[in-house]
């Protein structure tokens, strides 16, 4: 491959921003081509015997590198700015195929967390989207386990997309991206369930939210998580 002499590369810290007392978004970035691109990684400050595995579980499913990689948020995001670095000294622009992770945090409460990767590609209007919702206490992803009555919310969503023109076949295994809203007290105010169009295009898939306000779901939330998100 080509080298490239004329590039100079700089690194510039971003203020990190800090969700609550459980999450921050770590940033840094590369200047390179004329233009800066900003690199993130998310951190969550927790005492959990299962914070590793939630890590896992996060980071497994990227495509920013050739494989996944595992490790501590500030590791990662070595290895982002590393990585970046090699492909801009030793590739011509047209060659490099990257993705870019911009993380948005939407709740940070009595140890759930709420929040979604928007992975972005490089020269390219590829992009993908993953929401998490997240229990510190287990370890694990709240997906159908958030309702007491799962079956009914997906005929609620079936009806609220058949109204917006969507005739999509859905099931309940799709009832697992979420995305908390707030009021301006910073207390839950409602739910986005998020779905994705199963036509892909040359941007990826195209994604639909079903809204429900907090008074109209709040009964169908298993007693454990509505104690907890009140």
């Amino acid at each position: 491959m080509p080298q490239k002499n004329k590039l100079i590369l700089l690194l510039f810290l971003f203020v990190n921003q800090i969700f609550g007392q459980k999450l921050e978004i770590l940033t840094d970035s590369i200047y390179a081509e004329s233009m800066y691109f900003k690199i993130s990684e998310l951190k969550i400050h927790s005492n959990s015997k299962h914070i590793f595995d939630i890590y896992k579980i996060i980071q497994d499913s990227s495509t920013v590198f050739a494989k996944p990689y595992i490790g501590l948020p500030e590791e990662r995001l070595k290895v982002k700015i590393d990585t970046l670095k090699y492909y801009f000294q030793n590739y011509e622009s047209n060659e490099i195929n990257c993705t870019f992770e911009n993380y948005e945090i939407y709740l940070s409460k009595n140890d759930i967390i709420n929040f979604s990767i928007k992975e972005t590609a490089y020269h390219s209007p590829w992009e993908s989207w993953e929401y998490y919702l997240m229990d510190l206490v287990t370890g694990r992803r709240i997906t159908t386990n958030l309702f007491i009555d799962s079956k009914t919310i997906l005929k609620k969503c079936k009806s609220k997309l058949k109204s917006d023109g969507f005739n999509w076949q859905i099931t309940v295994k799709d009832l697992k991206n979420y995305e908390f809203t707030k009021d301006e007290n910073d207390k839950v105010s409602g739910i986005d369930i998020i779905f994705f169009d199963p036509t892909y295009t040359n941007h990826g898939y195209n994604i639909i939210s079903t809204h429900f306000n907090w008074k109209e779901i709040e009964k169908y939330i298993s007693p454990n998580f509505k104690k907890r998100l009140k």
